[in-house]
């Protein structure tokens, strides 16, 4: 495996950029659960 300082610059702003899709795309999955989860426990009181 290539060591990231050896590759190139538009490789790591990829890689950046496809990280950061799947941290938003997680967090918003997140949000979903804990909304859903808040409503249901409102629902119950």
């Amino acid at each position: 495996m290539t060591e990231k300082k050896d590759r190139p610059l538009g490789d790591l702003f990829s890689e950046l950029i496809q990280e950061t899709r799947t941290l938003f795309k997680k967090e918003v999955e997140l949000m979903r659960v804990e909304l859903s989860e808040k409503v249901e426990g409102s629902r119950r009181i």
